[in-house]
């Protein structure tokens, strides 16, 4: 019901325009109320003579804002959490090269269905991570020798030279950051924590990015993303603290900004890393190959320096 002439508590729309009772505006403003008046009246007022908000307030809308935008970036789909886990998954090795996986049983362990499972294998399949095959489904790829050598030889080159290229221009910060990471690695190599791998990809990349020259560190670090696919600290769990050791000895050549020697010690880390990759990923595809198909021992091609 439309309210009195006389009501002061809900005044005319022409006062509202010419600026009179300007502590009841502010209370309508603030409350959201706007009185009895047509929609586009009520829209016009409250956008017309809405007050300048205080520090407080402005404080207060900011954190609001704040708070509300950490939960939009927060947010995930059942999708993203199973695609998460499994990717965590796959890359610490909980599932074997040529390993399947088997929609029902990670539904029933993350407790969701079907539906977002196929849709976080969808997209680890076209990141590389996994493999459709006619008949199998979805599975870790097999670990191709030739792939790990031709990364293997390619990345050393290329990250050597991005590395040797970047010393001049690492901060304090990051030489603090780096040793941070090296500290955590440490302590996941003693621990057997599976979030090694991402660990060592970070210290990698962290160490080359401040490369001077753009296109020698974009090509680095696909060579990086790549043989992080390709898992080589779970399956070499020996060659943890050996190379825990040559990360410790580059850090302590950047520091020094020994360029050289930060690019030759970079350089055999990632051959050594390779050729003992290079052999797990031999003998284990000899186990799977039939008996008749197996190539004898020596014949190969050896991994070269």
């Amino acid at each position: 019901m439309d309210a009195a002439p006389g009501n002061t508590a809900q005044p005319r729309a022409s006062e509202y325009l010419r600026g009179r009772r300007s502590n009841h505006l502010r209370v309508s403003a603030g409350s959201g109320y706007h009185g009895s008046y047509p929609g586009s009246c009520r829209r016009t007022l409250v956008h017309a003579v809405a007050p300048t908000a205080t520090a407080p307030d402005k404080h207060r809308s900011e954190q609001n804002m704040a708070s509300q935008h950490q939960t939009l970036t927060t947010y995930r789909t059942k999708t993203d959490l199973v695609y998460e886990a499994l990717r965590r998954s796959i890359l610490a090795g909980r599932y074997e090269p040529g390993g399947r996986i088997v929609f029902d049983k990670v539904a029933a362990e993350l407790g969701v269905s079907k539906v977002p499972v196929r849709e976080a294998v969808v997209r680890l399949i076209g990141e590389g991570l996994l493999q459709s095959t006619p008949h199998v489904g979805a599975a870790v790829p097999i670990l191709s020798p030739d792939e790990i050598l031709e990364i293997s030889v390619i990345r050393a080159v290329l990250q050597g030279a991005a590395i040797r290229n970047a010393v001049d221009n690492l901060t304090r910060t990051t030489l603090r950051l780096l040793r941070a990471q090296l500290v955590r690695m440490d302590k996941a190599t003693a621990n057997g924590d599976p979030a090694y791998p991402e660990l060592n990809w970070k210290f990698h990349t962290t160490a080359f990015g401040s490369c001077r020259y753009p296109a020698l560190r974009d090509l680095a670090m696909s060579l990086a993303d790549k043989h992080y696919r390709l898992r080589t600290v779970r399956f070499l769990p020996e060659y943890l603290p050996e190379s825990q050791a040559e990360h410790w000895a580059l850090f302590e050549a950047l520091s020094r900004r020994d360029g050289v020697a930060a690019e030759r010690i970079t350089r055999e880390h990632i051959e050594r890393a390779g050729r003992l990759l290079w052999q797990f990923a031999l003998t284990t595809g000899e186990k799977r190959r039939p008996k008749s198909e197996r190539v004898v021992s020596g014949t190969r091609q050896r991994f070269r320096r």
